[in-house]
């Protein structure tokens, strides 16, 4: 698969977070949500706590959590093959958002969050 078109046979993080972002919307437009790509895990959760973000709609989230070598390799240096697995984290959260709003409604049937 070639997404760059640039002779890299192998798509960047980028055009791999914005094929799953293109899938997820499939899912969260009809319902008003919306789908975001994040740059880090550091990132990831300075959105998952702003208070300004919270409301009813779903929210996706997408971020590349590392990757992983293929193939043989000494020590940790780079492979013959030249491949990496990614590891992918996807969020999805509606209402209130990590941080419980409403304590006492925690846990209760039908309570927006974080899943």
């Amino acid at each position: 698969m070639n997404l760059s078109g640039n002779g890299n046979p192998s798509p960047t993080i980028k055009e791999i977070r914005q094929a799953i972002i293109d899938q997820m919307n499939i899912f969260a437009k009809p319902r008003g949500g919306s789908v975001h790509g994040m740059q880090n895990e550091a990132h990831l959760w300075e959105y998952l706590y702003n208070r300004d973000l919270l409301d009813e709609n779903p929210r996706i989230l997408v971020v590349c959590r590392g990757e992983k070598a293929r193939g043989e390799y000494a020590g940790g240096a780079a492979t013959k093959l030249e491949r990496v697995t990614r590891i992918w984290g996807v969020v999805i959260m509606r209402g209130h958002g990590f941080k419980d709003v409403n304590q006492e409604q925690r846990g209760q049937p039908g309570t927006p969050g974080f899943y």
